[in-house]
């Protein structure tokens, strides 16, 4: 499934029709209709059924836009990482303990402000629970 088909069918969800959907996103009917067609062939199931005149969202349709949220939104904070590397302004998040800190941190921040990366830290003592729950939260864990 393509992230810009999940993005159409968002936005049914929140415009109700496919001719709203197609005025906001600059596109015509029949391309919006054709693309959320090829997004239910993808998935293998109805995602839109007949309603009155119009059309809605089918239980499947419901379940794919709380997915293709998150989907969504993942791509959006990749591309947003992205844009951090290009500009030179990226984030590493590193989870330590505080022996594993007390003796690397101090190094690898001075060797970082030697190469002339600026660094912006933040501590959370993993010992006592304060930081983020879960290790996927950062991208380098010391233990």
């Amino acid at each position: 499934m393509e992230v810009r088909r999940l993005r159409l069918l968002r936005e049914f969800a929140d415009r109700g029709s496919v001719g709203a959907v197609a005025a906001a996103l600059h596109m015509t009917p029949s391309a919006v209709s054709q693309q959320l067609k090829v997004l239910a062939d993808e998935a293998g199931v109805e995602l839109l059924e007949p309603d009155g005149r119009g059309i809605r969202l089918t239980d499947a349709g419901h379940a794919l836009v709380l997915r293709a949220d998150d989907v969504i939104a993942a791509v959006d904070r990749a591309a947003e990482e992205m844009l951090a590397y290009r500009s030179g302004n990226a984030t590493v998040r590193l989870g330590m303990f505080p022996s594993g800190s007390t003796l690397l941190l101090p190094e690898l921040l001075y060797r970082a402000a030697d190469a002339g990366i600026d660094v912006r830290a933040s501590h959370f003592d993993v010992a006592y629970g304060d930081a983020p729950p879960g290790l996927t939260v950062y991208d380098i864990v010391v233990t």
